[in-house]
């Protein structure tokens, strides 16, 4: 009897275009253009820019929430000089 072979691990690759070209093939869609067009023109996924029309997109930011306000965050600084 042979091990059934191991689930293949896929690594998320991080995105390669700039956020402004996502929100430049999204307008080039909206005025009647293809996705595939703005795919080659803004180097945008197509799967994203489906994403963002159908609103399935994921906006989420990386890291932590801040744990002090902009104002505490002042504060703290000129506290610290």
């Amino acid at each position: 009897m042979s091990k059934p072979d191991k689930p293949e691990i896929v690594k998320r690759v991080e995105r390669t275009y700039h956020p402004s070209a996502l929100t430049k093939a999204i307008a080039h869609v909206d005025k009647g253009n293809p996705i595939y067009g703005a795919f080659k023109k803004y180097g945008v996924p197509e799967s994203t820019i489906r994403d963002h029309l159908k609103g399935r997109a994921k906006t989420a930011k990386k890291g932590p929430e801040a744990c002090l306000t902009p104002e505490e965050r002042l504060s703290l600084a000129n506290f610290v000089k």
